[in-house]
């Protein structure tokens, strides 16, 4: 599957077709806080595609806006947005922070629950799953790489599974799979258009007898 960066004025187009409105006054707020000077181009793209993902999934506009000032997140927001939107993306980065620490050190299980204790309002672990799915969209294969694969398949497949969230699930494993063995997905793939372009070609010549 190829994927697209998000830009700004994709996110807006997408946000007026799907949700039927222009885009809020928070979320043109929050995107010209991505222009921040001293966020990097790829914190800024990020934050972007997690926005874009979320919104497609039907979230709303706060979980994008919370998704969309993690980055950027200071003191200084604190009366720009309101206090849901700015508590949502402190324990995003809270999640976020436990994640890290614990992948290696606690069972799956015991850190899914530590999650979500942690988050009390799972649209929290909802923008980190969608974090973690975007970078993993664009990740080359690599060692670093690998090690995210292997805590999204551990403990962010199980977690996305048990919210219900399974297009997540589903592409979580996918993309997890593509970075631990890089050689074997390819082959599936390879195998996978075989089949397609074979059932196409059978499509074609049937299509071809009826006229």
């Amino acid at each position: 599957m190829q994927y697209a960066h998000y830009t700004p004025a994709d996110l807006k187009s997408q946000f007026k077709k799907l949700a039927l409105q222009s885009p809020t006054a928070a979320i043109e707020r929050a995107l010209q806080k991505l222009e921040s000077p001293v966020l990097s181009q790829a914190s800024r793209q990020h934050a972007l595609d997690t926005a874009g993902l979320l919104l497609e999934n039907g979230f709303g506009e706060d979980t994008i806006c919370a998704s969309l000032i993690k980055p950027v997140l200071d003191d200084s927001l604190t009366h720009q947005f309101d206090p849901q939107i700015i508590e949502l993306a402190k324990v995003t980065i809270k999640i976020s922070a436990v994640l890290q620490k614990n992948a290696d050190l606690v069972p799956s299980e015991t850190l899914s629950k530590l999650l979500i204790a942690t988050a009390r309002d799972i649209r929290a672990i909802v923008i980190q799953l969608a974090r973690v799915l975007t970078e993993l969209r664009f990740a080359p294969v690599n060692e670093n790489n690998q090690e995210k694969a292997k805590i999204a398949l551990n403990v962010l497949v199980p977690l996305s599974a048990k919210l219900g969230l399974q297009q997540f699930r589903w592409e979580l494993e996918d993309l997890s799979f593509k970075q631990l063995e890089p050689e074997t997905y390819l082959q599936l793939k390879r195998q996978l258009n075989e089949k397609r372009n074979a059932r196409q070609d059978k499509a074609k010549t049937f299509e071809a007898k009826l006229k």
